[in-house]
């Protein structure tokens, strides 16, 4: 489960860069206030977005884990966890990153599709592809957080 998560800087800086150009503008003049109110008000910025994430992060997982069903050593589990750094998948990654057979990777993924965390984005049956929606919709909304004001 995600517990912390690094938020750039710049995140903060992004949601008005016009702002940040004036404070260096006026750093530049020689006020040193500008630059400090700006980087503070970005570094709060940054850290409120990346509380909300992790936050957003944590409810998701615990609602996975409400709706999924499995033996306590299953690989489901670890997939579970590996979906707030990883919420698209195929079985490829499943079987590298958690080292099982194809038919266990797959059996995972499909228990996960069952119990509605992921669900196929792919057509056929070749190269398929699943997410879990509400991990990007979490990180969508970080992303609309910083987005710039002007």
């Amino acid at each position: 489960m995600t517990e912390r998560v690094t938020v750039p800087f710049s995140a903060g800086l992004l949601t008005d860069t016009a702002d940040y150009f004036e404070s260096l503008d006026a750093y530049r003049r020689g006020d040193v206030e500008a630059i400090v109110r700006s980087l503070t008000g970005a570094t709060f910025h940054a850290v409120t977005g990346g509380r909300r994430l992790v936050d957003d992060l944590a409810a998701a997982r615990a609602e996975y884990a409400e709706l999924t069903r499995a033996r306590s050593d299953s690989v489901v589990w670890r997939l579970l966890d590996a979906l707030a750094a990883q919420p698209v998948v195929d079985s490829a990654y499943v079987r590298g990153t958690f080292g099982v057979s194809e038919i266990a990777a797959q059996r995972a993924i499909d228990k996960l599709d069952e119990a509605g965390v992921l669900h196929q984005t792919s057509k056929g049956r070749r190269n398929r592809v699943w997410q879990a929606d509400d991990i990007l919709a979490a990180l969508d909304h970080f992303a609309d957080g910083i987005r710039r004001v002007r």
